[in-house]
C-alpha cells in the first residue's frame, strides 16, 4: 500500500500557525522518515513486524504522520484493524482524536459522504469504528492504566513515552510493556515517539538497549 500517496491525495490536517484545514503534504523531515520506513519494508502493510523508537526535536511531524499511516491503513485494509494509540495527558488525547478523525473524514468528504452515521458504526469519546470494514480506533491516556478494551492490537503508537508516569501505583514500563503485548510479536506495527526527559526512566533506559542492539525497537 503506497501511504504517502493515500495521505496526500486524501488527507486534510490543522495547519500550525492558522488552525485552518489544508492538504497534507509530508514535511522534509517526514519524507525523510516515511522513505527509511519504506526502506524497511512499509508498504507491505501489517505483515511486516515495525517496531520504531523515536527520539525527536519538537513540531517535527512524527506524531502526525505516524497517525496519518495509522488512519490510511484502517480505512483501505480489508480486515477489521485494531489501533490504539497512548497519549501522555488528557488535552493529547483530545488532539489526537480530532486529528485522526480529520484525516477519516477528509477522505470520505472527497467521495461525497459527509454523515458521520454512514462513516462511523460507533463515535464514542475516545474509541472509533468505521462502518464500512470495522476498523477499530482507540486513544487513551497513559495516567488511566488502559489501551481500551485488550485483546489483539495491529498499530500501536505511544506518544511523548518518556513523559509517562512513573510512580508506585502506575509505572511507564507497566504501560508500555503491558500494552504491547497485545501486538503480534511477528506482525503488526509499533512506534514509540518522544522528547527527552533525562536519564533513568523507561524509556532513556529502552532507547540505550535499542541503540546497543538489545531491544525489539
Amino acid at each position: 500500500m503506497r501511504y504517502k500517496d493515500i495521505i496526500e491525495e486524501n488527507f486534510l490536517i490543522d495547519e500550525a500557525k492558522s488552525g485552518k484545514l489544508v492538504p497534507f503534504t509530508l514535511n522534509n523531515v517526514q519524507q525523510r522518515y516515511y522513505q527509511e520506513l519504506k526502506d524497511q519494508g512499509l508498504e507491505q502493510g501489517l505483515q511486516l513486524p515495525l517496531r520504531e523508537l523515536i527520539l525527536k526535536a519538537r513540531r517535527e511531524g512524527f506524531s502526525s504522520l505516524i497517525l496519518g499511516l495509522f488512519a490510511a491503513d484502517d480505512l483501505l485494509n480489508k480486515h477489521p484493524t485494531e489501533t490504539c494509540v497512548i497519549s501522555y495527558k488528557d488535552d493529547a488525547t483530545k488532539i489526537f482524536i480530532k486529528r485522526y478523525k480529520g484525516y477519516v473524514e477528509s477522505y470520505f468528504a472527497k467521495r461525497g459522504i459527509t454523515d458521520p452515521k454512514i462513516i462511523y458504526e460507533v463515535d464514542n469519546g475516545n474509541e472509533l469504528i468505521l462502518r464500512h470494514n470495522k476498523a477499530r480506533f482507540y486513544c487513551g491516556t497513559a495516567s488511566a492504566r488502559t489501551a481500551g478494551r485488550g485483546g489483539v492490537v495491529h498499530k500501536l503508537l505511544f506518544s511523548e513515552m518518556a513523559h509517562y508516569p512513573d510512580v508506585e501505583r502506575i509505572t511507564a514500563r507497566e504501560i508500555v510493556e503491558g500494552t504491547m503485548r497485545q501486538v503480534d510479536i511477528e506482525a503488526g506495527w509499533v512506534f514509540g515517539e518522544t522528547t527527552a526527559n533525562g536519564y533513568g526512566n523507561h524509556f532513556e533506559k529502552t532507547w540505550s538497549l535499542s541503540c546497543k542492539g538489545e531491544s525489539r525497537f
